[in-house]
């Protein structure tokens, strides 16, 4: 996912906003087919930040195949400004090539409040929601989990106030599997893959449902 695009090879477009969102979903889908879902196949694309989107849809309009695209799903996470972000992907959107496409919406993690909006927050917001009981290996999970969170918490004090960690989840998850001898160091897809987090978890059935969608 780090190699520059270079052609359009499916017609329906997962455009990500950041390399652990990308290859989170890598994994998810892959989840869903082992689990007979039908969908159809997807090209997933990481788009490093939203200030960079825009440029990707120039590019992505003017590479071989962009013609057969049908349908696409901008995924990024709501953080605290969701009004605001929705409106920058809007904006940018009637501005592309994605504005002819026959379906096309945006996905912010951590998932949907039923009908009424998004949750504030970070894909890892809800991963740290389904991790497996057992990742913890011998230590026993709420004394990791506990350990963890006094760790972080000493760490934002050592930062400062004007200096907190932005998406502090994502620093506990990572601490959090560093604790453990099986997904030390590896990223979040790679700890997905092995099992760290429930993907049956009804936390991702708003996503499931987005991604049937296309």
């Amino acid at each position: 996912m780090k190699k520059q695009q270079t052609n359009i090879n499916q017609e329906v477009l997962l455009l990500c906003e950041r390399t652990d969102i990308a290859q989170f979903l890598h994994v998810y889908i892959r989840h869903l087919f082992k689990q007979g879902v039908a969908m159809n196949n997807v090209q997933i694309i990481n788009f490093n930040g939203m200030e960079r989107l825009q440029a990707l849809l120039k590019r992505l309009e003017n590479m071989e195949g962009a013609d057969k695209v049908r349908k696409a799903l901008i995924i990024a996470d709501s953080e605290d400004n969701i009004r605001s972000k929705s409106q920058k992907i809007g904006s940018v959107v009637r501005h592309s090539f994605l504005v002819e496409l026959e379906y096309c919406q945006h996905y912010f993690f951590p998932g949907r409040r039923s009908s009424r909006g998004w949750h504030h927050g970070y894909l890892e917001d809800v991963l740290l929601q389904v991790l497996q009981q057992d990742s913890s290996e011998e230590c026993g999970y709420y004394n990791l989990y506990n350990i963890t969170a006094d760790f972080l918490l000493s760490v934002n004090g050592c930062r400062g106030r004007e200096y907190q960690l932005k998406n502090e989840s994502r620093h506990m998850l990572c601490s959090y599997l560093s604790g453990t001898d099986k997904y030390a160091g590896m990223r979040i897809a790679e700890a997905a893959q092995l099992g760290a987090f429930d993907l049956d978890n009804q936390k991702f059935d708003s996503l499931k449902n987005y991604l049937l969608m296309l």
